[in-house]
């Protein structure tokens, strides 16, 4: 079965997950638990603004579009003021956003629809940077 493949890379970590694809949210939290991280996920914006800042997770993957009136990029941005440390990959269908969360300071861009294996790689690299 797919979940039965461990990541020998990955390091154990605490990461956030926010999406507006409750679908998505539930197939990448089940991967990254089998991988032996610990994950906590939200839908909503404003929710995802108060986990990364009270959890500070080793990594926050963050969607754009979100079910709130908070967008992913306004996550970021708050994020970023108060913890300008924090790792960020942005995943996202919308091409015309990445140049923009770039200079918002995230590590990388995911398009989706992207395969588990770029999200397991992009986390990777984050938990490898210093």
């Amino acid at each position: 079965m797919f979940f039965s493949r461990q990541s020998r890379r990955n390091k154990m970590a605490k990461i956030v997950v926010v999406d507006d694809e409750p679908d998505l949210l539930y197939f990448v939290e089940g991967y990254l638990k089998t991988q032996g991280h610990e994950v906590l996920t939200t839908l909503y914006g404003r929710e995802a603004i108060r986990l990364i800042l009270d959890l500070k997770p080793d990594v926050a993957l963050i969607d754009i579009r979100l079910k709130d009136d908070v967008d992913g990029l306004q996550v970021i941005r708050a994020v970023r003021e108060k913890n300008p440390h924090q790792k960020i990959i942005l995943v996202t269908a919308y091409n015309d956003k990445d140049g923009e969360a770039l200079r918002d300071g995230v590590l990388c861009c995911l398009r989706k629809p992207c395969g588990i294996k770029e999200i397991d790689d992009a986390i990777s690299a984050a938990l490898d940077q210093k």
